[in-house]
C-alpha cells in the first residue's frame, strides 16, 4: 500500500513534467486550446501515476515478501530476534548488490537493515511474550475455577 501510494505521487509528478517538456514547443494560444492541453496533460499524468504506482507497489511488495520469508525461515531455527536480524541483513545485502552500491553506501544499508531487523524481531518477540502471558493467565484462572 505504501509503495503504491509513493509510486502514484512520484509517477504523477514525473509524467506531468515529461508532458510539459514534450509539448513545450507547441503552447496553445486559445482558451479552447488550453482546455484541451490541460485535459491531455491530466490524462497523461493519471496514466503515468498508475503505471508507476503499480510498478513501485510490486517492487516494495517483493522486498517485503523476501524479508518476511527470510525472517520466517531463519526464525524457525534462531528464534524471532535472530530471524529478524538475518532477514534485515540479507535483504540489505541483496538490495545493495542489485543496485551496485558503493562500499560506504552498502555499509549504511546494512546498518539500516540490522536496525529494522532488530526492531522487527523484537516486536515479534514481544507479541509472542504477551500471547504466552495471556494464555498463562487464562490457564491459571481456569485452574482456579475448576478447583473450587
Amino acid at each position: 500500500m505504501l509503495g503504491t501510494t509513493l509510486g502514484l505521487a512520484l509517477g504523477a509528478k514525473r509524467s506531468a513534467l515529461v508532458f510539459r517538456a514534450e509539448n513545450a514547443h507547441r503552447v496553445p494560444h486559445t482558451t479552447r486550446g488550453w482546455y484541451f492541453y490541460h485535459k491531455s496533460k491530466n490524462y497523461c499524468t493519471m496514466l503515468g501515476a498508475a503505471r508507476e504506482g503499480v510498478r513501485s507497489g510490486v517492487r516494495v511488495a517483493g522486498w517485503v515478501g523476501g524479508f518476511v520469508l527470510a525472517g520466517g525461515a531463519v526464525g524457525e531455527v534462531l528464534g524471532p530476534l535472530g530471524g529478524g536480524v538475518v532477514a534485515g541483513l540479507s535483504i540489505a545485502g541483496v538490495f545493495s548488490w542489485i543496485n551496485r552500491f558503493s562500499y560506504g553506501m552498502a555499509v549504511t544499508t546494512a546498518k539500516r537493515g540490522l536496525f529494522f531487523g532488530l526492531l522487527f524481531g523484537a516486536g515479534e518477540e514481544t507479541i509472542g511474550y504477551i500471547g504466552r502471558k495471556k494464555k498463562e493467565i487464562e490457564d491459571q484462572r481456569e485452574l482456579e475455577e475448576t478447583s473450587r
